[in-house]
């Protein structure tokens, strides 16, 4: 088994910290007291291809494997958390569309993702359950050939400036737990679904990191109220 990096992982690695040092470092105390999302950062990763490390080159992407994208991660988190995080929460809010989406979706969302052009969120964690899936009340209710959902999700990472949010749902609430629950993807902009408040946070503070809600009379801070989206492989 291999464990030293290969000669592509040394230059990725090298190149990453090179652009940590010169184009990260500099203003990262500043970003992170503001608390002010950086579009300067997130333009920085497209600029560089950052974004597409662990994505297929089917859909856009690099196609080096999660061990390069951990290692991006890594040399931009040792000078800015909040940077770091662009690329690892774009990782885990595409991930839903490549393990379980079909052509269509994956084509459609894919490309812009890996490019960095949108911004991908992934919306577990709810008040009342944590990121427990066991316990998960947000519901999909199927109606034609798409799910409403009604639902709370909170502690979202880039969930109030990403362009779509994969959003995990139970579509049996008889059926077993951990096996009663679907991912539907949920584009900005769909009718029902809004960004509530940005958490104030002690540290990796300009990363947007904000909650949501479908009963607004109940969870004022944002909704997903009776949101009609689609499931993945629907």
């Amino acid at each position: 088994m291999q464990y030293d990096l290969t000669e592509e992982q040394r230059m990725l690695q090298n190149m990453v910290r090179r652009l940590a040092k010169e184009r990260v470092e500099p203003g990262a105390g500043k970003r992170d007291a503001a608390a002010e999302f950086s579009w300067e950062q997130v333009d920085l990763l497209r600029e560089n291809g950052l974004y597409g490390i662990d994505f297929p080159e089917a859909y856009g992407g690099s196609g080096a494997g999660m061990l390069a994208m951990a290692i991006a991660i890594e040399e931009l988190s040792k000078v800015d958390a909040s940077t770091g995080l662009l690329i690892a929460d774009q990782e885990l809010g595409s991930l839903p569309i490549m393990l379980a989406g079909n052509e269509e979706q994956k084509r459609r969302y894919l490309p812009k993702l890996a490019s960095g052009e949108q911004l991908a969120a992934f919306a577990l964690t709810e008040p009342a359950a944590g990121s427990d899936v066991a316990r998960l009340r947000c519901r999909a209710v199927r109606e034609g050939d798409s799910y409403v959902l009604n639902g709370t999700k909170n502690f979202i990472t880039n969930g109030g400036v990403a362009h779509i949010v994969t959003v995990y749902a139970v579509t049996d609430p008889q059926g077993p737990p951990r096996k009663n629950a679907g991912v539907f993807v949920v584009e900005k902009g769909t009718p029902g679904f809004s960004v509530g408040k940005k958490e104030d946070k002690m540290g990796i503070r300009w990363s947007d990191t904000v909650s949501s809600s479908s009963r607004t009379a109940e969870f004022p801070e944002q909704t997903f109220s009776g949101a009609t989206v689609t499931a993945l492989r629907s």
